[in-house]
């Protein structure tokens, strides 16, 4: 008999399998990966919404705020844009509800959004000049705080 080269039909079948099957595997891992990186998580969706609140609120207390400004406008924007809280209950002190802001990815039952904004005095107990308010955020999505 002569000492015949290469492989059989069956052994190309065979072997194009096995490396079909690691390849769908591979692609699989692979799409899976991508589709967990591109969904944002939690914290991202409750530091974007930070962010925003931050912002909206820092425009809101440039424009209006801290010129005292009670117009029927000013105060319609205030509760258009916090969750129907008024100027004078924004800037009283205490926490305020901004549940309205939250992020869609977050329950309502164990989620919570709030602000306070604090007056801040210097020593002698007078406003200081650059800004005379401080602002806190508390998040909590889906039991996460941030």
């Amino acid at each position: 008999m002569k000492n015949k080269k290469g492989f059989t039909l069956l052994e190309s079948l065979m072997s194009m399998l096995i490396v079909a099957i690691i390849a769908g595997g591979v692609f699989a891992t692979l799409m899976s990966a991508r589709r967990a990186i591109s969904q944002p998580t939690y914290r991202e969706d409750m530091l974007f919404a930070l962010e925003s609140a931050k912002d909206m609120f820092q425009n809101f207390a440039v424009n209006n705020v801290a010129d005292n400004s009670t117009s029927w406008l000013v105060k319609d924007i205030a509760e258009e844009r916090f969750c129907g809280n008024s100027i004078s209950t924004l800037i009283s002190g205490n926490d305020v509800n901004i549940n309205c802001l939250l992020p869609e990815t977050c329950g309502i039952d164990n989620s919570s959004f709030t602000l306070r904004v604090l007056r801040k005095y210097d020593s002698s107990h007078n406003p200081p000049t650059n800004s005379p308010y401080e602002v806190f955020f508390r998040i909590v999505c889906n039991g996460e705080t941030l």
